[in-house]
């Protein structure tokens, strides 16, 4: 973890750097491999007005319209799909909202807001561009870069585990005083549960207002009715100097068949590392895109975005088993981190089918990612609650145990808001989701295990690396051992039947163990059951993880 010399340190409120034209060629947008395409697209104001230059290759004419709906410029086509045209400053002033109408070939009419925004703003239900380049406060982070991007080079070797927030939800309606209220109360809340990254849904501006986040339509500016660029650094911030990493989704426009569109993309991606100081990124719909044949433009995103973010980690939605992500060689496609869907298919089978089917230990390595994330637990799956079968008591003991067998097994970590407390109702956006202080009473001794689970993580070096011998891994116990290159030793062991078991190790030379963790113990809400450990056997209470340290005779 960051030393404090590391976490924070002073600097000066800046506005947001004005790219130019000489930061941005036209064959590069067309190629998909422009990082700032904003210096060309977009508005741009200058001496002589407002430059706005727009991308609408199929289009007959573009206009400008002002958000009391008074049209103040039209287009000229420039070319290649390229329209173009200067307003006079005091048409759009700070502040006041614009839309483009565009004209298709058949006639039709479409109007949207400027997709290269940095800023924008929502009256009713439309969303509006504006030509403000926002000025963010002062970053006091530059001491966390050294630690982020130590790590980030060997991510594999250090502890990580996200907590996946929906900002909307978390922040939806605040002011600024309730909205600096509350990302305090979160990096208090996360430090507890000893995360080490909070992994953000997508902040770009959605035209639909309290949506999930995927469908943005300005992509490089965050949703102004969640967090405007001053409360996202504001955020960021926070957490860096809490000692929090910061990651956040992001998607691909809808049309990813041509460069332009790529370098939409690849602009966006660029624009919220170094703008915002994220620490990385999960890239949405790797697997599709690769399979339609973009490998090597997905190649080139990955490689341009370590260069440019050498701290950034970059985590692919893909499964490692059907595309190969990971690392550089050969036709890897350059991602630090990739999502385990093998584990979440097995393991969560195996948690509704009472152990029935699926496979509680599938292979993993350390850079996937198990995630418990909200694609598991929203409509019409359900909460992970809701999935176990059984009354209130044993659900929360299945879970217990389900979650301490995910924080030990090989594999970086992701929790989405309310799998932490275990919560029966599935998520929608806008429908609070407790947490922190607001974490119910029948649920507070549940949040303890999970605060336990993520503190004991954090202090065991065994159980973040690829070091493991798995045991047993039939039904009914899960057994296996974590190692670190230190020589830490740990065990494992999962019994989600409703009897107790009795593990009886096959090798000579344990001479004893050492409960370290066990998710039965009373102020976790289990019952407390007593635990026997011997050199010839151990015994695990019914629906319970248990963590054991061994001394070995190694003579």
């Amino acid at each position: 973890m960051p030393t404090e010399a590391e976490k924070g340190e002073e600097g000066e409120g800046h506005r947001m750097k004005q790219l130019t034209e000489a930061d941005f060629s036209l064959s590069s947008f067309f190629d998909g491999t422009a990082e700032h395409a904003q210096a060309f697209f977009g508005a741009c104001v200058t001496e002589a007005g407002i430059r706005l230059r727009l991308y609408a290759p199929h289009a007959l004419s573009a206009e400008v319209l002002r958000e009391d709906g008074q049209g103040i410029l039209s287009l000229t086509p420039s070319g290649q799909g390229v329209f173009e045209g200067t307003a006079p400053r005091g048409a759009l002033e700070s502040g006041v909202g614009y839309r483009y109408t565009v004209t298709g070939a058949n006639g039709e009419q479409k109007s949207y807001p400027d997709p290269y925004a940095l800023q924008t703003k929502r009256i009713g239900n439309e969303v509006y561009a504006t030509v403000d380049r926002p000025t963010l406060p002062a970053w006091r982070d530059s001491g966390w870069f050294s630690y982020a991007e130590r790590t980030a080079k060997e991510t594999a070797k250090h502890p990580w585990h996200a907590y996946e927030v929906h900002a909307a939800t978390l922040l939806f309606g605040c002011g600024r005083e309730k909205t600096e209220h509350a990302v305090t109360e979160l990096m208090i809340y996360a430090k507890r549960m000893g995360y080490t990254h909070l992994c953000l849904m997508p902040l770009g501006q959605n035209e639909t207002e309290g949506a999930w986040g995927y469908q943005p339509i300005c992509p490089l500016a965050p949703a102004a009715e969640v967090l405007s660029p001053e409360g996202v650094a504001h955020l960021v911030g926070a957490a860096h100097e809490a000692g929090l990493g910061v990651l956040m989704d992001t998607v691909p426009p809808a049309d990813m068949a041509e460069g332009a569109s790529w370098s939409l993309w690849l602009t966006a991606c660029t624009h919220w590392l170094t703008a915002y100081h994220l620490d990385g990124l999960r890239l949405c719909y790797v697997r599709e895109l690769a399979q339609q044949g973009h490998a090597k433009r997905l190649c080139y995103m990955t490689e341009r975005l370590h260069r440019a973010v050498p701290r950034a980690v970059l985590v692919s939605d893909a499964p490692t088993a059907d595309v190969p992500v990971l690392g550089t060689e050969g036709e890897a496609l350059g991602f630090d981190l990739a999502w385990s869907r093998t584990w979440r298919e097995q393991t969560l089978s195996f948690l509704a089918s009472a152990g029935q089917r699926g496979q509680l230990c599938p292979e993993t390595s350390g850079r996937e990612l198990l995630a418990l994330s909200h694609d598991d637990v929203c409509p019409p799956l359900g909460s992970l609650f809701s999935r176990v079968a059984g009354d209130e008591s044993l659900r929360l003991a299945v879970l217990r145990a389900y979650m301490a067998h995910r924080m030990w097994y090989v594999g970086k970590k992701l929790t989405f808001m309310g799998c932490d407390v275990a919560w029966n109702e599935a998520f929608e956006p806008m429908r609070a989701v407790p947490w922190g202080k607001q974490v119910p009473t029948d649920r507070q001794t549940y949040v303890r295990c999970m605060a336990s689970l993520g503190q004991y993580y954090l202090a065991c070096p065994a159980l973040w690396g690829d070091g493991m011998r798995l045991l047993a891994s039939g039904e009914p116990l899960a057994v296996y051992e974590r190692y670190a290159p230190s020589g830490e030793t740990v065990m494992a062991l999962i019994n989600l039947t409703e009897r107790m078991l009795t593990w009886t190790p096959s090798g000579k030379d344990c001479l004893s163990y050492e409960v370290l963790f066990s998710t039965d113990r009373v102020e976790y809400g289990g019952m407390g059951r007593s635990i026997e450990t011997t050199r010839a056997c151990v015994s695990v209470p019914p629906y319970t993880a248990m963590l054991i340290g061994m001394a070995k005779n190694r003579a």
